[in-house]
């Protein structure tokens, strides 16, 4: 299936679970939060998209590790929807409007197992409605 870049808005969802960190500095600043929410607005370009979601990830990361000291270290691993990428994932329940995830989770992790995410974003793809302008 391809990707319709040029008719389709771009947007993202993301969740932080607060609850699932090991004791931090964050969790103090968000006192009886379990989970932080984001979504973003619509994109119209693909890549402002994926550059904003990474850039909201890429700090998230920084945060977290910076509250953690050297004690836990998270990073990012990103997967793209196999109906596009022709790649074999760990997830397996895509929808055909999603294009990737990005999932935070502590960098020790053996690669084998089932990885326990603190965070997740998803991209996905939404057509937009035709013009009804008449020239």
């Amino acid at each position: 299936m391809n990707i319709d870049l040029d008719h389709s808005n771009f947007a993202y969802t993301a969740t932080i679970k607060l609850s699932e960190l090991p004791k931090c500095k964050t969790q103090e600043d968000f006192p009886g939060v379990a989970d932080l929410a984001v979504n973003s607005r619509n994109f119209s370009n693909y890549f402002d998209c994926t550059n904003s979601v990474k850039n909201y990830m890429d700090e998230v990361v920084k945060t977290i590790n910076l509250d953690m000291a050297n004690d836990h270290q998270f990073m990012i691993q990103t997967e793209v929807n196999p109906e596009y990428s022709g790649v074999d994932t760990k997830s397996k329940d895509w929808s055909t409007s999603e294009l990737a995830r990005l999932w935070v989770f502590e960098a020790d992790q053996a690669e084998d197992k089932m990885i326990m995410a603190v965070g997740q974003a998803r991209v996905f793809m939404i057509p937009r409605e035709p013009s009804n302008n008449l020239h």
